[in-house]
């Protein structure tokens, strides 16, 4: 029992070191990331002195490239790691009781695609395109459907989240729905379904451990937005969900966020003059 005990305390201990380390690296890792985004938005001001810069274009064209460079100078030469195993590996398909949330949000995805297309066809009173730059959707959906996608899965489902795994390990929670089958007999010829013939089959899984709070959390601060925290913690939460059914790869990840952001564009270039009438009436109801 002595021993157990023993061991029980060095493993907490251990984790307790760990968690420090975390912390400390993660702060270190802030304050070198907003010391060189300041640095370059100084030089910005004084180089605008001499030529004419669009602060909105320059921060599309450059943010993620700019800040993936630097989780690159972090990892190779503040912590002299390697980059590659964060980076993307071959996917593998779901195991088949994992498949269902990923048909639920394919159809989800096509269905407001074309309902979007509808709607602009239908008139300017159900959809209208907003009066946008077209060099600036452009680099808007770069920005949010390729360069978001791709550095901010690297940095928080990948780096960040195997730095946490490494205190934490698997250990959470595990949520499961399963739903009740009939298996049919045969008694005399004759199929029969009692109690004892039903099963219970698992349709879906949700596995919500330490280190997934910690990376979601990580991920839905970097937004800086009241509003994006919220749903943004959650997201994180698929996507790691997403990252593990995949065979621990980035790249289902990557598409999943890259669609979602598809879809968060499209209200931004879109006007919904039905919604407002919606709001409308529901507001007169009151």
């Amino acid at each position: 029992m002595e021993n157990n005990f023993n061991i029980i305390q060095q493993i907490k201990k251990e984790e307790s070191q760990n968690f420090l380390k975390l912390i400390r690296n993660l702060s270190l890792y802030i304050f070198i990331f907003f010391f060189i985004v300041t640095l370059s938005t100084f030089i910005m001001f004084f180089l605008n002195n001499f030529i004419f810069i669009n602060y909105e274009i320059t921060f599309y064209m450059l943010w993620y490239p700019f800040s993936f460079l630097i989780l690159l100078i972090w990892i190779k030469i503040f912590c002299k790691d390697s980059l590659k195993k964060y980076l993307l590996k071959k996917p593998r398909w779901p195991k088949k009781n994992q498949r269902l949330f990923y048909t639920a949000y394919f159809i989800f995805f096509i269905v407001c695609i074309l309902s979007w297309f509808s709607f602009l066809i239908i008139g300017p009173e159900w959809a209208i395109l907003r009066e946008i730059n077209f060099k600036l959707i452009i680099l808007r959906y770069l920005h949010s459907c390729l360069y978001a996608p791709i550095v901010e899965e690297i940095m928080f489902r990948g780096y960040w989240h195997e730095q946490a795994i490494n205190v934490w390990g698997e250990d959470g929670w595990y949520i499961e729905w399963k739903k009740k089958i009939f298996i049919n007999n045969r008694k005399n010829g004759i199929k029969t379904n009692s109690l004892k013939d039903i099963i219970e089959q698992p349709i879906m899984n949700f596995q919500i451990t330490y280190a997934n709070i910690f990376s979601s959390l990580l991920f839905a601060l970097w937004h800086l937005n009241i509003i994006k925290v919220l749903y943004t913690f959650f997201g994180g939460l698929i996507f790691v969900k997403t990252k593990r059914e995949w065979g621990n790869t980035l790249v289902v990840p990557i598409i999943l966020h890259s669609s979602w952001n598809f879809l968060a564009e499209i209200f931004y270039i879109t006007e919904f003059p039905f919604i407002s009438k919606i709001l409308d009436f529901i507001k007169n109801l009151f």
